[in-house]
């Protein structure tokens, strides 16, 4: 045991400095730049968003729904609403905030400030 921690002991200051030499190297020959890292976001974000919204959409639907039926059928057995106006509530925003967001997104950025624009860009129809 005591050799294996010996050879540990060993092997670690030794990686490290071979990866530190490998970064340097790396560095030096200018492979990726920082400016670069974004490129191309904007396509992946074209097929992304559009899923991700439909999905959030879907689950605010569901809830607002499930929680209705279950208001109704809790009022049905003349017991108090609990979680059932927050499933409604939630199930709404879920389906209007991106909404909203989008909205704010375009006047942040390009002052066009209309989420119609954002996601016509995004290629989202709705």
């Amino acid at each position: 045991m005591k050799r294996v921690m010996n050879v540990v002991k060993a092997v670690v200051p030794l990686a490290a400095i071979v990866l530190m030499a490998y970064s340097s190297t790396a560095s030096a020959a200018g492979g990726t730049l920082l400016s670069n890292f974004a490129t191309g976001w904007k396509s992946e974000a074209k097929i992304i968003v559009p899923i991700i919204l439909l999905l959030i959409a879907a689950a605010g639907i569901f809830f607002a729904g499930w929680g209705i039926l279950s208001a109704i059928s809790t009022k049905k057995q003349q017991q108090p609403l609990t979680w059932q106006l927050f499933a409604v509530l939630g199930g709404a925003l879920a389906v209007v905030v991106p909404i909203i967001v989008l909205g704010f997104a375009g006047s942040a950025t390009n002052g066009e400030g209309d989420a119609e624009s954002q996601m016509s860009e995004l290629g989202i129809n709705y």
